[in-house]
């Protein structure tokens, strides 16, 4: 089964999640924005924030980075994502854009909270990180008996 992770994080607290799910699977971790080949795979992580900056939207680069997937070579997409809770819509966003394109998503989605200057300034934390690797490994066993 071929696994990516694609990814895109300002603060870091995105990026720490999927090394987390990168390592806990062995497979590679593509940044929106740095990838030049198309991304082939029957499981694509798929993880990003919203902005204040980018009017709670998630990152142009990782929102073109979607766009640009090839239905074709994405088996289905599982979501992951940091922030705060009241105000983050990524996982709806990256969600509503797969389905425009036709690409499965995962039923369920990965949150926690992200550090942002002095707010929730201990997450990701350990915890954090193996709760994010213990819903890879959920995800592609899922898959995998399907």
């Amino acid at each position: 089964m071929a696994i990516n992770i694609l990814y895109h994080s300002v603060t870091g607290n995105t990026e720490r999640i999927a090394r987390a799910i990168s390592e806990e699977l062995s497979c590679s971790l593509v940044k929106a924005g740095e990838h030049q080949q198309p991304i082939e795979a029957d499981v694509l992580f798929i993880g990003g924030a919203c902005y204040a900056t980018q009017q709670h939207d998630i990152h142009p680069d990782l929102d073109q980075a979607i766009r640009t997937l090839d239905p074709g070579k994405v088996g289905i997409a599982a979501l992951f994502s940091t922030g705060f809770p009241k105000y983050s819509t990524a996982l709806e966003q990256m969600r509503t854009r797969l389905q425009e394109l036709g690409i499965p998503v995962y039923r369920d989605t990965f949150f926690c909270r992200g550090k942002f200057f002095l707010l929730n300034r201990k997450h990701p934390d350990k915890q954090d990180l193996q709760q994010a690797r213990d819903y890879a490994r959920n995800v592609v066993s899922t898959i995998g008996k399907n």
